[in-house]
């Protein structure tokens, strides 16, 4: 795999805000590229926590290089 490849779908997908957008084509677009990122990168995995309220917290993993949430 090309890395500049994986580098430009990663801008890509960064550019879209599809938490605003409602469309269903946006959205197959935005789901096509998350597909081709985590198909393609080598992920480099990092665990985290994150703070949910003073007193709790939860796990979480990511990965480093595509910044793609992995599940627990």
């Amino acid at each position: 795999m090309d890395s500049e490849s994986l580098k430009t779908m990663i801008k890509a997908r960064d550019s879209l805000n599809i938490d605003f957008c409602k469309e269903e084509e946006y959205k197959k677009i935005y789901d096509s590229i998350q597909k081709y990122i985590h198909d393609n990168c080598n992920h480099d995995i990092i665990i985290d926590w994150v703070d949910t309220d003073f007193e709790c917290s939860i796990q979480i993993k990511y990965c480093q290089k595509c910044f793609t949430t992995l599940s627990n």
